[in-house]
């Protein structure tokens, strides 16, 4: 038997409708899309683009960690490919992270 889930625990619905659209062209998967329970904590996507030798990724969780609460253990880096990560590891390393 296939059990389709349609609901997550584990992160807010910003998080669940952009990996909607990321998976939205994979055909083989169920024809409907993904929310996330209410009982899940909200979540802030932001959206950036680095290109070799810029630091934004990292200047904008150092911004972030700043205000009081904030967790790096809460913060999550999504690339597309292992080699669109490389710039962001030397910003993390050059900027302390």
């Amino acid at each position: 038997k296939t059990f389709f889930l349609s609901q997550t625990f584990r992160n807010g619905h910003s998080i669940s409708m952009a990996a909607n659209y990321v998976i939205k062209n994979n055909t083989n998967r169920a024809a409907r899309i993904n929310t996330s329970a209410t009982s899940t904590p909200k979540t802030r996507l932001l959206i950036d683009s680095e290109a070799p030798g810029q630091r934004s990724v990292s200047l904008h969780i150092k911004k972030w960690m700043e205000k009081p609460g904030n967790r790096l253990k809460d913060v999550a880096v999504l690339v597309r490919a292992y080699q669109h990560a490389v710039p962001i590891e030397i910003g993390f390393l050059e900027d302390g992270i």
